[in-house]
């Protein structure tokens, strides 16, 4: 499969006339925005305008056995937001013009010195950072566990180039609008990628993706194709254009629909059967009619535990047929809305009773996103000596040794701040379950075999020495573990008095360790933390409400065990907290479980005080686990988007061109 480029197909007038307002609306809110947050365009559509966010631009998804394509972005009310990307607008404003350099490698981008407009792979703060994903598909359903994804169709007034940079900096083209041989990727299941995109010239440009993938039980599935509008530059340029592709088979003319009748009743733009209910809603619900709560409507709603205490957390139960999927609850009697939820594989989902609400007899209501009614049930609320048991979170050690340790070679891990228990501990949220789990270090050991091997190049990268190099790179690349670390954890975003910092206090092991990034151009960038000399032994890193989410370059000189003791330190809900960890490599080929050092490894599960079992709270552990790994962080409603003034930095320093080091094992593949 290859790109066809070809100019946009006519559309109807009610959707031609819906984007042009919508990106119309869009403009004008970010001109008058003093705050810098893009807003929502109020049009015949909510449109959420992303130019400083971190955003996967392409998020592909398998939903009732078919692929599916949102985007999925960190916006204030939480990290991984998954939107419909008819409802987004990605804006690569003028700070992100740059120039082709003068350098033969880079000659596809056009004439040195010709003016270009770059998303970078490296994050830049107020500037959108975009890329795309594959983390939520099953593993085994998939021929090779991969994905293809493919520019169907390119409209737009220059060209595009995608690409990362490749040995000594050589870069590597993943995609391309003028050249059919780089128009596909092929993308590993569970991944998470950014690299460079790069505009030719001023204006809007429709991007139109299609999925597919060939199914292990046979047969192969593709998505229906999804148009992503980028406006680049800062002045508003109309519709886009196609650039002419003279070796490109010209695709059958649609024609246009008639104009519409003006005395026609307009047709709703949203039904109940076109809302996704995966998709965070907008907007919050109106307070449910109370005539609707009848004995025959309570629909197998119930509560964990009756009477709660005031502020309590209080898990909902649901029918299962909902999993997944976005519910709106509300409290009555006086109505109060306690927000979207999300609902977990099991049907659950948590609410916090209000800390002013009466004590007595309410009814806690929820509903769809469509508004219909799921069900219903009974509440009572009583003051805090005579509510159920608190679930507290209660620490299970056990030791860990060669005999039992988790040996890791492949897969995506970030290294982040958790407060359990009123302690702040280091954990590693592992992706390799769905929902992630935050886990011990201590019963981990990461294996850098031959696979992450290379020679360093000398030059820039000198401070790696001479000889082979093992890393870990900034693209995750099968049979290399990709670990990162982040402050997304909801009891750290959002609870977090400015940075916090992140120190390697010692490194034991017969080498050196660097973690650096890389700009754009495949040069040695920020030097984060390390051993080798001139680099600093700790890096800051910005919270704020979602957390930031960081991959690195870690650079092992020498094979063997290395022992790398690290601590986080910072300031969460006004009171000073750090903790402290060890994480265990073991680089080059041999037998990485003899690297393990007896030690406990602490997890926490709920007891109440008289030691029966019971669900944490989702600020304390596994639920809040399960909603980061499916949404990003407790996610609230992403209400009137006009809102969204103030200040929003997303700060997260991502690294670039792990494979100026080592060629990539063709986690990008093109056909």
């Amino acid at each position: 499969m290859s790109v066809t480029v070809t100019p946009v197909p006519s559309r109807s007038s009610r959707r031609s006339v819906r984007r042009i307002l919508a990106v119309a609306g869009a403009l004008c809110v970010l001109v008058g925005s003093a705050t810098g947050v893009a807003a929502a365009a109020q049009t015949a559509d909510p449109t959420v305008v992303l130019d400083r966010h971190h955003a996967d631009a392409v998020s592909v998804r398998y939903d009732d056995d078919t692929l599916v394509l949102k985007t999925r972005a960190d916006l204030d009310s939480g990290a991984g937001q998954v939107l419909e990307p008819d409802d987004v607008l990605f804006h690569v404003t003028d700070a992100q013009m740059d120039h082709v350099p003068d350098l033969p490698e880079y000659g596809f981008l056009g004439a040195p010195g010709a003016a270009i407009w770059k998303i970078s792979q490296t994050y830049t703060p107020g500037q959108l950072w975009a890329g795309w994903e594959t983390e939520s598909l099953p593993r085994g359903v998939f021929e090779g566990d991969t994905v293809r994804i493919t520019l169907a169709e390119f409209a737009g007034p220059g060209a595009l180039e995608v690409y990362l940079n490749g040995l000594e900096g050589a870069p590597e083209r993943a995609l391309s609008s003028t050249d059919q041989t780089v128009g596909t990727i092929t993308e590993h299941v569970g991944a998470h990628t950014h690299a460079n995109w790069v505009f030719t010239a001023a204006g809007t440009y429709e991007l139109t993706f299609v999925a597919e993938a060939d199914l292990v039980a046979g047969g192969t599935i593709r998505s229906a194709p999804q148009s992503y509008t980028f406006l680049v530059g800062d002045e508003e340029q109309g519709e886009p254009t196609a650039t002419p592709e003279p070796t490109v088979s010209p695709e059958p003319t649609v024609s246009p629909d008639p104009t519409p009748d003006p005395t026609a009743t307009p047709e709703p733009t949203v039904t109940p059967d076109s809302i996704d209910p995966t998709v965070s809603p907008s907007s919050p619900l109106a307070a449910p009619d109370p005539a609707i709560l009848t004995d025959g409507a309570q629909g197998d709603v119930s509560v964990a535990v009756s009477p709660v205490a005031p502020g309590a957390q209080v898990t909902v139960s649901i029918p299962t047929a909902n999993a997944s999927h976005w519910v709106s609850a509300w409290m009555l009697s006086d109505p109060t809305d306690l927000g979207w939820k999300q609902v977990n594989a099991e049907g659950t989902f948590t609410i916090a009773v209000p800390p002013g609400a009466d004590t007595g007899a309410h009814r806690l209501v929820v509903r769809d996103v469509t508004g219909s009614l799921v069900g219903w049930s009974g509440m009572e609320v009583a003051p805090a000596a005579d509510a159920a048991e608190e679930c507290i979170a209660t620490p299970v050690t056990e030791t860990v040794g060669a005999e039992n340790v988790d040996v890791i070679t492949e897969g995506h891990y970030d290294f982040g701040p958790v407060m359990e228990g009123g302690a702040l501990l280091p954990r590693i949220k592992d992706e390799r379950t769905s929902p992630a789990q935050w886990v011990d270090p201590g019963g981990l050991i990461f294996h850098l075999t031959d696979a992450a091997k290379s020679e360093a190049p000398g030059g820039a990268f000198d401070f790696l020495g001479s000889g082979d190099v093992w890393q870990i790179p900034l693209t995750q690349q099968p049979g290399v573990p990709w670990l990162g670390w982040n402050s997304q954890h909801p009891t750290i975003a959002g609870h977090a008095q400015g940075q916090i910092s992140l120190t390697l206090d010692n490194l034991e092991g017969p080498g050196q360790l660097a973690v650096y990034t890389m700009n754009s151009w495949g040069q040695p960038g920020t030097e984060y933390f390390g051993t080798v000399d001139g680099f600093p032994r700790s890096t800051n890193i910005d919270v704020g409400t979602s957390g930031v989410h960081v991959h690195g370059i870690w650079a092992f000189t020498e094979p063997g065990a290395y022992y790398a003791d690290m601590t986080y330190a910072g300031t969460i809900d006004g009171a000073a907290a750090s903790g402290t960890t060890t994480l265990t490599f073991f680089v080059g080929e041999g037998d990485a479980a003899s690297a393990a050092r007896e030690q406990t490894a602490t997890s926490y599960v709920g007891r109440t005080a008289s030691g029966e079992e019971c669900e944490l709270a989702p600020a304390d552990a596994r639920e809040a686990e399960a909603r980061l790994a499916e949404t990003g962080a407790d996610p609230e409603t992403i209400a009137d988007l006009m809102g969204l003034s103030g200040a929003f930095l997303i700060v997260g320093a991502a690294f670039f061109g792990a494979a100026a080091l080592a060629p990539r094992q063709q986690s990008l593949r093109r056909r």
